[in-house]
């Protein structure tokens, strides 16, 4: 329901619905990685808070990476990314 999307079990953490948009905002930056695109950060977590808002926002960065590795050939897949300043393969086996 709508009024647990502020839901916080102790002050010091985000919200469930913060934590919905933090995941929104990493599918943009892991799957932006894979695509080989620079795209500036969303800012969902910040910026969303209505259940119907973080509902959208999820669905469009799960859209998203689904075109991703929908496109991903084998050749791109085992490619070395780096990532987080470090090289990493995109996909592990």
């Amino acid at each position: 329901p709508e009024e647990h999307y502020s839901f916080k079990p102790v002050p010091e953490v985000r919200s469930f619905g913060q934590l919905v948009g933090h995941v929104a905002d990493a599918q943009y930056l892991f799957c932006s990685a894979v695509k080989g695109e620079k795209v500036a950060p969303k800012g969902i977590e910040k910026t969303k808070t209505s259940k119907a808002d973080l509902t959208a926002a999820l669905k469009e960065a799960f859209a998203y990476c689904d075109a991703a590795y929908a496109s991903m050939t084998d050749e791109q897949a085992a490619k070395i990314t780096k990532f987080f300043g470090r090289e990493r393969a995109n996909i592990t086996v």
